[in-house]
């Protein structure tokens, strides 16, 4: 039999291992699930959030949403906790410069995917306090439903 002392550290090992273990199966369940929007068939995969620069307040959000649905949906907005304020937003080249411009809405035709990416379709969060491994942004559609995604959190370089 293992003294008390003895049995009382290997305990708090055990449970700080499975403490552990448990948070990593939920970041990784969190990450790979695929949120959707009853009625349409929205599904969003790959939502990742970059990390604040030192210094800076606002970030940017990519994923892939695809709409397996017939009917076309029309994304309009974003919204956050972790931003004071959410916009959809596209870089486009205009000549030897690249632009981004606001955009009002994304339309998502049926059975397609539109992809949030780097150079292309983008979501801004400004006035962010600062962004934790996870970050809860709801999406919303012209007809008033809420999409609510859990964005992994990536390096500030990263894609």
């Amino acid at each position: 039999m293992l003294p008390e002392r003895r049995l009382k550290r290997v305990s708090a090992k055990l449970a700080a291992a499975l403490a552990a273990a448990l948070a990593a199966a939920l970041a990784v369940f969190l990450a790979t699930s695929a949120p959707t929007l009853a009625g349409s068939e929205l599904v969003v995969t790959e939502a990742r959030v970059r990390a604040l620069l030192p210094g800076q307040r606002n970030t940017v959000a990519y994923f892939l949403i695809e709409n397996r649905g017939p009917a076309s949906v029309t994304l309009v907005g974003a919204a956050s906790a972790a931003a004071r304020a959410m916009e959809i937003h596209e870089t486009r080249r205009d000549g030897d410069m690249y632009r981004m411009r606001r955009r009002a809405e994304v339309e998502i035709p049926g059975q397609t995917a539109v992809r949030f990416e780097p150079g292309g379709l983008h979501l801004m969060l400004f006035d962010v306090q600062a962004v934790g491994e996870h970050v809860e942004i709801e999406l919303v559609t012209r007809d008033g439903r809420r999409l609510t995604t859990i964005f992994q959190r990536i390096a500030a370089g990263a894609e």
